[in-house]
């Protein structure tokens, strides 16, 4: 019995320390809660623009601003959710916002009246300039590529399958000058030719505020082979002289042309060109040749050989300095 009564008085001497603990423990907390702190929080913003207007230039999202008030606000707030910051652009011609503004703007919409915003933080003066909104429809150039090196392979064909334009907004004063788009850039192998490709639309720079109609478009490709064919051009003078005469006077051109327009190319398409107007009779008789004219379509055009010689023919007919002088 005397066993029990002393558990007894344990227990009750354990609840009265751990309830002795317990208060002390809430004395503090209120006592800590009702000084003063400083706390660093994100707030959203909300830009309230007109309908026809649009910012020229991306603005920022949020901003971090540091909060002073005591610490039973500032918990209270940290629970509401009441982070967002409202800028009105309706009803004025104000274009410029200063780290101050935006302080004040948020104090001003704050339920909370013994917290204040005092700083902020990671970024600068917002500059909201806003132009006339417009919209234009312009085409897309898909950036595709083979990914295998080389000539043997090259895209024949590019097929948009959903759309081939893209329709933009965004300020008036940008948007003219704006007369195509491009994809992102895509590396095919030759194993996806005639296959259904997504590609999307590039990004804008992250200060250009644009938006489009549609992101992602869908292309098929036709891949065709490259194969080798070679002419025989003749060589011409970059000045006009009919005594001029080369050897040889033709060369070989070989080059990486598509398969369906091996047939539709001749020696007629090139002109090998031999620059003889730098030339001096210290330069010897020797000149290097280039490429004047060579259809697009035709890849990697070589010259064989690179060089050619010149020399000069004389008239058959003589010519008399002094006639009184002249042979019999």
């Amino acid at each position: 019995m005397s066993q029990v009564k002393e558990r007894i008085r344990l227990d009750e001497g354990r609840l009265l320390y751990l309830t002795c603990t317990f208060i002390a423990l809430l004395f503090w907390i209120f006592v800590k809660l009702s000084k003063e702190y400083s706390s660093d929080y994100n707030f959203d913003i909300l830009y309230q623009i007109p309908e026809n207007y649009v910012l020229v230039e991306r603005p920022p999202v949020d901003v971090d601003v540091m909060l002073e008030g005591r610490g039973w606000d500032l918990l209270s707030f940290q629970f509401s959710k009441n982070n967002q910051v409202k800028v009105d652009l309706q009803n004025t011609s104000k274009s410029f916002y200063s780290p101050i503004e935006i302080i004040n703007l948020i104090n001003k919409q704050m339920d909370y009246k013994n917290i204040q915003a005092v700083n902020l933080f990671r970024q600068k003066d917002l500059n909201l300039q806003l132009d006339e909104k417009i919209k234009k429809k312009i085409p897309i150039k898909p950036q595709i590529f083979l990914a295998t090196q080389g000539d043997d392979y090259e895209i024949k064909q590019i097929l948009t399958l959903n759309t081939d334009s893209v329709e933009i907004t965004g300020p008036q004063d940008q948007i003219e000058l704006i007369d195509f788009w491009d994809t992102d850039s895509l590396f095919v192998s030759i194993g996806q030719s005639n296959q259904e490709l997504m590609v999307d639309l590039s990004s804008p720079a992250s200060e250009e505020n644009f938006l489009f109609s549609i992101d992602k478009f869908i292309f098929s490709l036709e891949i065709e082979q490259n194969v080798e064919k070679s002419f025989s051009v003749a060589i011409e003078s970059s000045i006009p002289n009919d005594s001029i005469r080369f050897f040889p006077s033709k060369v070989r051109l070989d080059c990486v042309v598509p398969m369906s327009l091996y047939d539709s190319l001749d020696a007629n398409d090139f002109i090998v060109l031999a620059d003889l107007s730098n030339q001096n009779a210290q330069s010897g008789n020797s000149v290097p040749l280039t490429i004047a004219k060579a259809p697009l379509v035709a890849r990697s055009v070589r010259i064989n050989p690179g060089i050619t010689s010149y020399f000069y023919q004389k008239n058959d007919t003589l010519k008399v300095e002094n006639p009184q002088k002249a042979p019999e």
